[in-house]
């Protein structure tokens, strides 16, 4: 049976964990969905930990549902072709989303990030600490009248991802 999204289809150009993660959303709900790698794969490819055939799960994870192209460079035609048909493009922080939407009008851009492309905040850096101290998890996550506390895992960028999965829905 054909998932809610089934009509959508979703290019992911992104490297990083809050950019695979809103992809990885539009293909639990049935998009058809592309993770676009350059010749030596994904980063998060290289993201411990690893199963016991040395595949990242952090991967495995963030792109089941996904079908993975590579591509040799920005000029590739196969890319052409899938961003021309494009309903949702999904980039990673450093992607110029002003350029793919001027190119491809049709197509919603999303491009997760810390702290945004424009505003007081927009040069800062958002390591997962930063992000959980400033969005007040650590502070949850704290005992009364104890220091805040670390959480485990990469929260903040997943619910950057679902962030940017709901926005672009919206």
């Amino acid at each position: 049976m054909p998932g809610a999204l089934g009509h959508l289809n979703v290019v992911d150009l992104s490297h990083t964990l809050a950019g695979q993660y809103c992809a990885r959303l539009f293909a639990d709900f049935g998009a058809n969905v592309a993770l676009v790698e350059p010749e030596e794969g994904s980063p998060i490819r290289r993201l411990k930990p690893f199963s016991g055939d040395g595949e990242s799960l952090q991967f495995i994870h963030l792109n089941t549902g996904k079908r993975s192209l590579v591509i040799r460079g920005s000029d590739d035609p196969v890319l052409a072709d899938l961003m021309a048909g494009a309903d949702v493009v999904v980039l990673s922080a450093d992607g110029d989303g002003a350029v793919v939407s001027g190119r491809y009008p049709n197509a919603v851009v999303v491009v997760p990030s810390s702290f945004g492309s424009d505003g007081p905040r927009s040069g800062w850096q958002g390591p997962e600490i930063v992000l959980q101290a400033l969005s007040g998890m650590m502070h949850n996550n704290g005992a009364a009248g104890r220091e805040p506390l670390y959480g485990t895992g990469n929260r903040a960028e997943m619910a950057a991802g679902v962030g940017a999965y709901i926005g672009a829905l919206t």
